[in-house]
């Protein structure tokens, strides 16, 4: 090993990683390590992963679908990449392009659990959306001819008092 190669194993050994970060509940300094990796080695898996892991978990979906988008560019389909890409699209309620990606999850990790239960989370509420639906559908129908029966019944009220108006001889 050469000097060089020497030195670098020495201040990689002495640099802290993103998951010491982690265990101390420092969420913001891991972020700046993965940041700080994603800098020296751009297109580095785990750091892609685990900065958008922490990013989802803050709330910041987009770039976190961004950056779960990018591993799969370069490093081809995984199921990590694929259940992660899920869970965004099910937060931001984009349910269909959820199902998806638990699919594709599925399709490489037929055995992940988490991809399994999300598809039958987001399986279940569009069954509820569905059926509040044709709820409201069916609501809306019985509201309509409610209100035509009202409008029918005030009509009929209507040409009633005219009537007796006329034959009580007032003008109408």
């Amino acid at each position: 090993m050469t000097l060089a190669g020497i030195a670098l194993a020495l201040v990689l050994a002495q640099a802290e990683v993103p998951e010491e970060a982690l265990e101390r509940g420092d969420v913001d300094e891991a972020i700046r390590l993965y940041q700080e990796e994603l800098e020296r080695v751009p297109g580095e898996r785990a750091a892609l992963w685990g900065l958008g892991r922490l990013l989802f978990h803050a709330g910041q979906l987009e770039r976190a679908a961004e950056l779960f988008e990018r591993a799969e560019t370069l490093h081809g389909e995984h199921e990590y990449s694929a259940l992660m890409l899920g869970a965004i699209r099910e937060v931001e309620l984009h349910y269909e392009e959820a199902l998806c990606e638990y699919r594709r999850c599925l399709a490489l990790d037929p055995g992940q659990q988490g991809a399994r239960e999300g598809l039958r989370r987001v399986e279940a509420l569009l069954s509820d959306l569905e059926r509040f639906r044709r709820a409201d559908r069916r609501v809306a129908r019985d509201l309509g001819f409610a209100a035509a029966g009202f409008a029918l019944l005030l009509l009929v009220a209507y040409w009633g008092a005219g009537r007796a108006r006329d034959a009580q001889g007032a003008p109408s």
